[in-house]
């Protein structure tokens, strides 16, 4: 995870334009949100934000809370300063410092709504059911649950984590978090099963970036150059499975998901996206640039977003190499 830090941070303070043009080195793209339309949303430090539509690109910088630049939240390096979640066409703007704005005749305008958290100001995640529930995930072990009107309204139900978690997301319709084992330094898969009732999946693991389902029904906890399958059609194994895909000095970084697409960012030695399908693996190859965090549909083709917000084109027929090994079946 560390290492996932540094690098941005690295890229972040290298950068002195942003889509051909010239800002302060700290704005930089973190989340991507498709739109769902062709088009897809570039969230960033310090207001940034932009709308890109084919060739076309929109700056929308949103206003953020007068007195609360984004470094006075104590997790900056890592938590994403604002993200776009699309409901229904709609696009809901979610700063950290827990602001709400909705994109409306072709402005942000600010919602008031008061989340209780008891005064915590970080919003670490904002997740979208199929059935249109939101959760929300502030800065500590307590889950926020609302459908759209009681979200509007400012009623909320109030779940508790075991733990803290760092990556949390819905796989297969149910709501996974990864956090640690008790006071130790391993890395724990906590799985819900009911309101406040969580199923802990260790993993026996320092590092791991994030938790996707495999073409295979498997759910898979990402680590530095491989998965680790923890559970196979529902049920977790009695004694998770490894699969080794990097080989030396590349490492996998928490995974992208793009529709129904999940792809893994390399660095290191090698660097791309890494797209796992049901018939395998598939490599898409771009041309150097900075750090990978996010990926566009182009058609049956993916481009990918870097911190910079340019979008890079793939490589047509670039194989990674040999250090990349086929997922078993």
């Amino acid at each position: 995870m560390l290492r996932g830090v540094l690098a941005r941070l690295g890229v972040a303070l290298g950068l002195g334009f942003l889509a051909g043009c010239s800002r302060p080195a700290a704005r930089y793209v973190e989340r991507v949100t498709d739109d769902g339309q062709g088009a897809f949303w570039l969230a960033g430090s310090e207001g940034y934000l932009a709308r890109v539509d084919g060739n076309s690109r929109g700056q929308f910088d949103y206003p953020r809370l007068r007195g609360s630049p984004d470094g006075a939240t104590y997790e900056h390096s890592v938590i994403p300063a604002a993200r776009v979640v699309i409901r229904q066409g709609t696009p809901y703007l979610f700063t950290r410092p827990g602001e709400v704005y909705v994109w409306a005749q072709g402005a942000w305008s600010r919602l008031s709504i008061d989340f209780p958290t008891g005064g915590l100001r970080q919003l670490d995640e904002v997740l979208l059911t199929d059935q249109g529930e939101w959760i929300f995930f502030f800065h500590s072990p307590i889950l926020l649950r609302a459908s759209h009107e009681d979200f509007l309204a400012g009623r909320f139900t109030t779940e508790t984590l075991p733990t803290y978690v760092t990556w949390l997301g819905l796989l297969d319709h149910t709501l996974y978090g990864l956090g640690w084992e008790g006071s130790t330094s391993k890395r724990a898969i906590y799985k819900r099963e009911a309101a406040s009732r969580w199923a802990t999946i260790p993993t026996d693991l320092d590092i791991v970036y994030g938790l996707i389902r495999t073409p295979q029904a498997e759910i898979a906890a990402v680590t530095d150059d491989g998965l680790l399958i923890v559970e196979q059609e529902g049920q977790p194994l009695p004694t998770p499975r490894v699969r080794k895909i990097l080989g030396p000095g590349s490492f996998f970084q928490t995974p992208i998901t793009l529709g129904s697409r999940t792809l893994l960012p390399i660095i290191g030695r090698d660097t791309g996206l890494l797209e796992i399908q049901p018939g395998g693996l598939r490599i898409w190859r771009f041309p150097e640039g900075g750090q990978i965090v996010g990926a566009i549909s182009r058609g049956a083709s993916i481009g990918a977003v870097q911190m910079s917000g340019e979008v890079l084109p793939p490589i047509p027929g670039e194989p990674l190499g040999a250090s990349v090994k086929e997922i078993a079946q």
